[in-house]
C-alpha cells in the first residue's frame, strides 16, 4: 500500500496485506501472516499487551470477516476491541500492619524484629492491615480484601492462615483474630504477613513484611518488699511518727517488668514508680501513726499483666512516753516512774490518804474467786480516800504544747462532785485536770431520778491566778461508782492558733467499741506549769482542790499525741507492760 491504512482497514478490508503496520492506529497494529493475529503492543517495546487471534486459527483471512462491521435489520455494527487496564492491589504496607489485644484495645505497631517483639497479654491477638487498589476510586471502584497467616518464629512452620476476608474498598482497614482452635503458646515468639487481592482476582504474594508478636498472659512474680528503717514484722519496733524510711521494691526474678504499684495503710500514699527488665525501684515514706502499718504492692509487666500482690506488715514505734508508773508496786509510799531520763518528772510519793488496791485489769479479768489465776498478777492501784495526794517531783509535761494524759480510774462508791484524778501544778493553779465532774455541761444521760449522770472530762485553767477560768471538754460517758474505765485526755497545739481539748473514755472490756473522743476548740493555753504533777487532787494557792475518790491505775504521759490504735492496745491490756 502507498497510504497507511485506517486501523479498521487492517480488519475488514480482505484486499488489505494481512502483513502490513498501521500507525494511524496510534501504536504498532501488527497481523501475523502465518496465524492470522492481530497484536498491539502497549507495552514496553516488544512485549506485546494484547492480542487477538483468528478464531479459525487457520490463518483464512475470509475468517476474519466474523469481525467485519456489517448491516443487520437496518442498523449498523461496528467491531470493537476494548481493553481494560487492571493492576494488582498494593501489597499491605508495614505502617498499616498492627497488633491489638482486643476490637477496643491500642493498636500497636508493627516490630519487625525478632529480637524485641510486640507483646500481648492474649494468646488470640487481633491483626490488621490496610487493603489498597491503584485502581480503587471511580470510575474501577476496584475493592480489596486480605488473609493473614501466623508462623512460628522457632520452627517456621504456619501456624494458622484466614480465609479472605469480605471485599470492601480500597484503604479500608481488614482485621482477623486467632482462633480459639490455633490460639498462640504464652512466652513464644511468633511472625505475621498479610496479602491482598482485588475484587478481580488479582492478589499479592505475602508481605515482605513480617510483624513478630510473643504472647504474654502469665504475670510476673510476687514482688519483693525491704526496709532497713522499718523491718518488716514480726522483725521488731522501729522508727516512729515522721521518720522517713526507703522501702524498695524487686523483682523477685521476674524480667519483663514495666512499673511497680504501691498503696501504704490503704490509700494513705499510694502511686506506681516506672522501671524495666528485673530492675527494682524505692520509694520513701514517714509513718503518720505509730503501730501497725503495711505497704501492699504489685509488679506488672511489659504485655499488661499484673502480679500477685505483696503485703509487707511493719510497726511503727510509739511516742516516747515522758511519764510512765505502773503503781504495781504494792507496798510503801512510793511508786517508781519507768522513764528516767532527763528530764524526767521523778517518782510517785505519798504519805496518808493513799493506799494499795486491785490494779484494774486484774480486777476486771482475773476470777476474784481464785487468787491463782494467772492473768494480771501483780497487778496493783492506787486508792485515793479524798484527802491524800501523790506527787511527783517535777513537771510531766510542757502544758502550752501538744500532751497526752491517760490513767485507769475507778470512782469510789461515795464519789461526787468534781474529783480530779491526775492534775500538774502551777505556782497558783493547777494546769490541766483529767477526772469526773457532775457539771451541768455533760452530755450523759439522767438516772432513774431524772438526775444527770456524772461524766469524765479534761479541763484546763486560764492563767495562774486564783480567780482564773477554765475551758473544758466534757465526755457523754457516765462516770459510774466501782467501774473502771482508761480515760484519755489530750490538748492538741498541732496549729498553736487554734488549739483543742479532747477526751476519750474506753471500756477494756471492749475497747474496739470505744465512742470517738469529745474535742472542743479553746484558746490557746498562755501560761507554764513548772510545778509536779499530782494524783487524787488539783490545787489552789497551796490548797487542794477538787478532792478525788476512787482508784488510779497506770498513770502515763506524753508530750504528744498517741493515735487510736495505741489507745485501744493499752486500754485492752496489751500495752499494760
Amino acid at each position: 500500500m502507498d497510504d497507511p491504512v485506517e486501523c479498521v482497514d487492517v480488519l475488514t478490508d480482505p484486499g488489505v496485506d494481512p502483513v502490513q503496520v498501521a500507525p494511524a492506529c496510534g501504536h504498532d497494529v501488527e497481523i501475523a501472516a502465518a496465524s492470522g493475529e492481530i497484536v498491539t503492543d502497549l507495552g514496553e517495546p516488544g512485549e506485546p499487551f494484547a492480542e487477538l487471534s483468528d478464531p479459525s486459527g487457520t490463518g483464512d483471512r475470509a475468517k476474519w470477516q466474523r469481525y467485519v462491521a456489517n448491516t443487520l435489520n437496518g442498523s449498523s455494527h461496528e467491531a470493537q476491541f476494548t481493553v481494560t487496564f487492571n493492576r494488582p492491589p498494593l501489597m499491605p504496607s508495614t505502617a498499616s500492619m498492627r497488633t491489638k489485644v482486643s476490637t477496643t484495645g491500642d493498636e500497636l505497631a508493627c516490630v519487625t524484629s525478632s529480637s524485641s517483639p510486640t507483646v500481648v497479654r492474649t494468646t488470640q491477638p487481633y491483626f490488621q492491615a490496610r487493603g489498597t487498589d491503584p485502581e480503587g476510586e471511580a470510575p474501577w471502584n476496584q475493592s480489596v480484601q486480605l488473609k493473614f497467616r501466623v508462623i512460628d518464629h522457632i520452627v517456621g512452620t504456619v501456624l494458622w492462615e484466614s480465609s479472605w476476608t469480605d471485599l470492601q474498598a480500597s484503604t479500608s482497614t481488614h482485621r482477623v483474630r486467632v482462633p480459639e482452635s490455633k490460639q498462640l503458646t504464652s512466652q513464644r515468639t511468633y511472625r505475621w504477613q498479610a496479602a491482598a487481592r482485588d475484587s478481580s482476582g488479582k492478589s499479592t504474594g505475602w508481605s515482605d513484611t513480617n510483624c513478630y508478636v510473643r504472647p504474654d498472659v502469665t504475670g510476673p512474680n510476687t514482688p519483693e518488699v525491704n526496709s532497713p528503717e522499718y523491718p518488716e514484722w514480726p522483725g521488731g519496733v522501729a522508727g516512729g511518727v515522721g521518720q522517713a524510711g526507703t522501702f524498695t521494691f524487686s523483682a523477685n526474678g521476674s524480667t519483663d517488668l514495666k512499673l511497680y504499684k504501691y498503696s501504704f495503710n490503704d490509700g494513705q500514699e499510694a502511686g506506681t514508680i516506672t522501671t524495666s527488665g528485673s530492675s527494682s525501684r524505692s520509694v520513701s515514706f514517714a509513718p503518720s501513726g505509730s503501730g501497725y502499718n503495711e505497704v501492699v504492692v504489685q509488679s506488672q509487666d511489659v504485655a499488661g499483666n499484673w502480679s500477685p500482690e505483696e503485703k509487707y506488715e511493719f510497726w511503727v514505734g510509739y511516742p516516747a512516753r515522758d511519764g510512765l508508773w505502773h503503781l504495781d508496786e504494792g507496798t510503801g509510799t512510793t511508786s517508781l516512774n519507768e522513764v528516767t531520763s532527763d528530764p524526767t518528772a521523778g517518782n510517785l510519793t505519798w504519805s496518808s490518804g493513799v493506799s494499795w488496791g486491785t490494779g484494774a485489769l486484774r480486777e476486771m479479768f482475773a476470777d476474784p474467786n481464785d487468787p491463782d489465776d494467772p492473768r494480771f498478777v501483780g497487778d496493783k492501784s492506787l486508792v485515793f480516800d479524798g484527802t491524800g495526794v501523790a506527787r511527783t517531783s517535777g513537771p510531766a509535761v510542757a502544758i502550752d504544747k501538744s500532751y497526752t494524759v491517760m490513767a485507769f480510774i475507778k470512782p469510789a462508791a461515795n464519789f461526787s462532785g468534781v474529783g480530779a484524778a491526775i492534775s500538774q501544778e502551777g505556782d497558783i493553779r493547777s494546769a490541766f485536770h483529767l477526772g469526773y465532774t457532775d457539771s451541768a455541761d455533760c452530755g450523759t444521760e439522767t438516772d432513774e431520778a431524772d438526775r444527770q449522770l456524772p461524766c469524765w472530762g479534761l479541763w484546763v485553767n486560764d492563767a495562774d491566778t486564783t480567780d482564773a477560768g477554765h475551758a473544758a471538754a466534757w465526755s457523754d460517758v457516765p462516770a459510774l461508782a466501782g467501774q473502771w474505765v482508761h480515760v484519755v485526755g489530750t490538748y492538741d497545739a498541732s496549729d498553736p492558733a487554734n488549739p483543742t481539748l479532747s477526751v476519750r473514755v474506753c471500756d477494756p472490756s471492749a475497747p474496739l467499741e470505744t465512742p470517738e473522743p469529745v474535742t472542743v476548740e479553746i484558746d490557746p493555753v498562755a501560761w507554764t506549769a513548772p510545778g509536779p504533777m499530782r494524783l487524787g487532787s488539783g490545787v489552789r494557792a497551796g490548797v487542794p482542790e477538787w478532792p478525788f475518790r476512787g482508784a488510779v491505775d497506770d498513770v502515763r504521759v506524753y508530750s504528744q499525741l498517741v493515735e487510736t490504735e495505741r489507745l485501744d492496745r493499752i486500754c485492752s491490756g496489751a500495752g499494760a507492760s
